[in-house]
């Protein structure tokens, strides 16, 4: 079942890009996965503006810088603290969303 072989290939991720689908994120709280998707789609935009400078032009940083920001992210606050500014924003633009 194609459900049950998303959830093999997402493994122990929080995050996957769909081909042709857009992507899935999975979060221990709305908050967690809201920043993670909003990071993913951040790091995205980046990624398509270096590469307007030809490939040959984009420098990959070393492996080990790659895991040290890795490690940091991997233990940040998650969406505790974005996450109840951004439903206060919602409850003042938008009243009664969740009527």
């Amino acid at each position: 079942d194609e459900r049950e072989r998303l959830v093999a290939d997402l493994g122990d991720k929080p995050l996957m890009i769909l081909r042709n689908h857009g992507t899935l994120g999975l979060g221990a709280t709305a908050g967690d996965c809201f920043r993670a998707m909003f990071t993913l789609e951040q790091a995205c935009k980046v990624q398509i503006h270096a590469l307007t400078a030809g490939r040959d032009k984009v420098l990959i940083a070393p492996k080990a810088a790659q895991e040290v920001v890795h490690e940091q992210t991997r233990r940040g606050v998650g969406g505790a603290l974005p996450w109840p500014g951004l439903l206060r924003r919602l409850n003042r633009l938008s009243p009664g969303y969740d009527a």
